[in-house]
């Protein structure tokens, strides 16, 4: 008997297609130049394939240091691989989800459901904790003239989030633990290699960003590209829609036009962004797929 979706899953599906559906019509309005122009730009393209794959490879190391200590020694090519498939469904959602990709696959892999879903807590805590931390710092020195109280808010949500991880530690409150245990589990404190590895996906973003941008001819400064890569795991995390469609394109173009860049160059950008990693993640997986069958050819 196939059970119900929820009503969330059906209208993440809606929004996501409708987003989807408006991207293309926007596409086929700008015609063939932002095209042209990516693909005249391929140094771009190439360097955002390169920090993307680096990227992906920081992110499965960061999910690793989150895993309970049984999972601790899982391979760590497997899971390279894992998040490389994991990030090409995503692209596909909400017909596959990125999420539920990675965990049927951690599951074929010994990786039990509650472990999996533990350290998805965990890295998305933390990723979005020191996001906030990385925000302050940036709106603090280069305040933005249209909200400079922003930095301090920033500032508040991460200070709110080690605060709360510290009081469910020291006190151990009953109700949490009653009605919330998974809360408590999440809210470890994490090793020194856990916090090198989540802080690397945040200098990965912005060292991505800023090549992107000066390889299209806008230059970003460092704290400007540290602030969007903050954005941006934000944004992935709190937007209702998957791989934050629509709403990151829209900050990159926002950012761009900043930056002084036309409308086709932006749009550039853009897909210069989304298939670059799409590129990135599938030949990540594929090399280390290829890799696989050549070390263990019997399990291919």
């Amino acid at each position: 008997m196939i059970s119900r979706l929820p009503w969330t899953t059906w209208l993440r599906r809606i929004i996501y297609i409708i987003v989807l559906v408006g991207l293309v019509f926007f596409l086929i309005r700008q015609g063939a130049e932002p095209w042209r122009i990516m693909l005249a730009n391929w140094p771009a393209f190439l360097a955002v394939i390169m920090i993307t794959s680096l990227g992906i490879l920081i992110q499965a190391n960061a999910f690793k240091t989150c895993l309970p200590e049984e999972g601790q020694n899982f391979s760590l090519h497997r899971l390279i691989y894992i998040w490389a498939i994991s990030g090409v469904s995503s692209l596909l959602a909400p017909l596959i989800a990125g999420l539920a990709m990675r965990t049927l696959l951690l599951q074929r892999e010994g990786i039990r459901l509650k472990a999996s879903i533990l350290a998805t807590m965990r890295q998305t805590w933390f990723s979005c904790e020191y996001a906030c931390f990385l925000g302050a710092i940036v709106l603090v020195l280069y305040p933005w003239p249209a909200m400079p109280w922003l930095g301090y808010v920033f500032g508040f949500a991460g200070f709110g989030s080690w605060l709360l991880r510290k009081i469910l530690l020291k006190y151990q409150i009953s109700l949490i633990i009653h009605y919330f245990p998974s809360l408590l589990k999440a809210a470890y404190c994490p090793s020194w290699t856990a916090f090198f590895w989540l802080w690397g996906q945040l200098i990965a973003m912005a060292v991505n960003y800023w090549a992107a941008y000066l390889l299209m001819g806008a230059q970003l400064m460092w704290h400007e590209s540290f602030l969007l890569g903050a954005i941006t795991v934000l944004a992935s995390i709190v937007v209702f829609i998957p791989n934050g469609l629509g709403i990151l394109d829209a900050l990159w173009l926002w950012v761009a036009h900043q930056k002084g860049m036309a409308l086709e160059q932006s749009v550039a950008l853009v897909l210069t962004m989304r298939f670059g990693y799409l590129t990135a993640a599938i030949l990540l997986s594929g090399a280390l797929s290829y890799v696989g069958w050549k070390t263990h050819p019997a399990d291919g």
